[in-house]
């Protein structure tokens, strides 16, 4: 029983390791801690010898001081190429500048790409900004459609000029479609133009201009043999015998059945032996 004005010694706290009497537990002096431990780690009433106590702050002290920061924060592939271009705004027409000292290619071009835009969108403001994906005018389709059919109505009654005129609008109403619709619709109406209007070229003996047209339109539609059989023909017409049945070999690649090909090709064989027996 305890006298008044006595203490009694301080219960250690639950769960705290102690020896005799309640004292915290002493680490002998050949105690050595696993690789790695700190002071923290230690359980509660540990204390070991002073030597092996400033050991362990020294080489904690160590580990704070060169431990590595926190990670970079993440970055895009977009912001990590990103590097500033010397783009200019035209004060007059708010386009950016089309000439750009000391730009890439690559930046001369999209800033093209992004001045047809805004010219688009001003000239079509019916349009809402953005625009829906593959937002189609139902009227150009009809006006192409049009152009085309009194073309080829021209061309059959022989008015060759005229039909060379429908064909060329017809050309310009596919090209000035918006940078937003489908392009394959853009480049199928453009082929087709071309194609007409190389035809019409050709029966007007202007077969310069009958074959820049069928070139363009190989390298808008490769796999129509439609091309490669206008090309040929020109080519032909220009005395240009044996680049003539090159022409339409290849078109005979994507479509061997093509009897308009075909034929085209017996009769630059037959044209290509005249040629080395004269």
């Amino acid at each position: 029983m305890s006298t008044a004005g006595a203490s009694s010694p301080r219960p250690p706290p639950q769960g705290s390791p102690t020896g005799p009497q309640g004292q915290p537990i002493r680490l002998p002096p050949n105690f050595r801690p696993p690789p790695g431990m700190t002071l923290q780690q230690l359980p509660p009433g540990v204390r070991p010898p002073p030597q092996l106590l400033a050991q362990m702050q020294q080489a904690q002290q160590q580990q704070q001081q060169f431990a590595p920061g926190p990670p970079p924060p993440a970055v895009s592939p977009s912001e990590a190429d990103f590097e500033v271009q010397p783009v200019q705004v035209n004060a007059s027409s708010t386009h950016l500048a089309q000439t750009l000292y000391g730009a890439t290619q690559e930046v001369i071009d999209s800033v093209a790409a992004l001045n047809h835009l805004a010219k688009t969108l001003k000239k079509f403001p019916e349009y809402a900004v953005p625009p829906p994906p593959n937002i189609m005018k139902p009227t150009r389709s009809a006006q192409f459609n049009k152009a085309k059919d009194e073309g080829n109505a021209k061309f059959r009654d022989g008015k060759l000029q005229d039909a060379v005129r429908f064909f060329t609008l017809a050309l310009e109403l596919a090209a000035d479609r918006p940078p937003w619709e489908a392009s394959a619709l853009a480049r199928d109406e453009m082929a087709v133009a071309l194609s007409n209007r190389s035809a019409a070229y050709f029966n007007l003996g202007d077969w310069i201009n009958s074959l820049s047209d069928a070139d363009a339109v190989v390298k808008l539609k490769r796999p129509w043999t439609k091309g490669h059989f206008r090309k040929g023909k020109a080519l032909a017409a220009l005395g240009r015998t044996q680049d003539a049945r090159d022409a339409i070999a290849l078109g005979l690649e994507f479509d061997p059945a093509n009897a308009e090909l075909l034929k085209e090709l017996e009769d630059l064989d037959e044209a290509l032996r005249k040629e080395k027996e004269e």
